[in-house]
């Protein structure tokens, strides 16, 4: 039996989901963790320009929670739509967990330090995913997925 080429399947509304959130995610992850090593200076520099409710708890909440949720389901729909690979998810809890620490379990002197390690392990989590996603080809969709073969 012949098998179909090994190509990258056809991104459906899953796969645009997935790339613009990974690409989103990203962004705003890294944006996170900038924002965390550098708020010792942003405490300076933020009020000067009326700013000063980005260094506001509720908004460092806010965000914290707006990125979970983006990276949960953008990450959530690649794993079960197309690699079912863990990788991705267990860099995505690493960083959740370091910043949900960042925020309630350590002393105001190590914040920044562990939340900006969650947030750039919340990046590098949506790399992870999209390399798993641009590297599952037709047959590793059919494995673990489960659809039936083409013609």
């Amino acid at each position: 039996m012949v098998e179909p080429p090994l190509t990258t399947p056809p991104l459906g509304r899953s796969g645009r989901f997935i790339a613009l959130g990974d690409a989103c995610g990203a962004v705003g992850s890294t944006a996170c963790a900038i924002h965390c090593a550098a708020a010792p200076l942003l405490m300076a520099v933020l009020p000067l320009f009326g700013l000063e409710v980005l260094l506001h708890p509720a908004c460092e909440v806010g965000l914290v929670l707006l990125t979970a949720l983006l990276a949960t389901a953008t990450l959530g729909v690649a794993y079960a739509r197309r690699h079912r690979k863990p990788h991705a998810l267990v860099a995505l809890a690493g960083g959740l967990g370091l910043l949900w620490l960042g925020h309630f379990a350590v002393s105001e002197g190590h914040e920044p330090f562990v939340s900006a390690a969650g947030a750039l392990l919340v990046a590098l989590s949506h790399a992870v995913n999209r390399r798993l996603c641009s590297s599952c080809t037709v047959r590793c969709q059919r494995h673990h997925i489960g659809a039936r073969p083409g013609p």
